[in-house]
């Protein structure tokens, strides 16, 4: 969605917000308390993954879905799925 804002493709950004929409509804429904709550507040952090606290709100709800999908995940992985996503390494919460 932000690649078609900065390319003046208003097409584009329709489509892409509609998918955002989509996701984040079906995430509504779909999704464990705790995975929406974490979806909520990357939202409320801006939801535009520019600033550190949204990328850790981020990081926060991927591994909530992680962890509501029933994967275990080893204490060091919250580091390392922030390192792929972001090439950065967040403090743990």
């Amino acid at each position: 969605m932000v690649a078609a804002q900065r390319m003046g493709n208003k097409q584009r950004e329709i489509e892409q917000l509609a998918r955002l929409t989509h996701a984040k509804a079906r995430i509504s429904i779909f999704g464990e308390e705790h995975v929406v709550r974490r979806l909520a507040a990357f939202w409320a952090a801006g939801a535009t993954l520019e600033t550190e606290q949204e990328i850790l709100a981020f990081t926060r709800f991927c591994m909530d879905i992680r962890k509501s999908l029933g994967i275990k995940d080893k204490e060091l992985l919250h580091s390392q799925v922030s390192q792929l996503l972001f090439a950065i390494n967040p403090a743990r919460s």
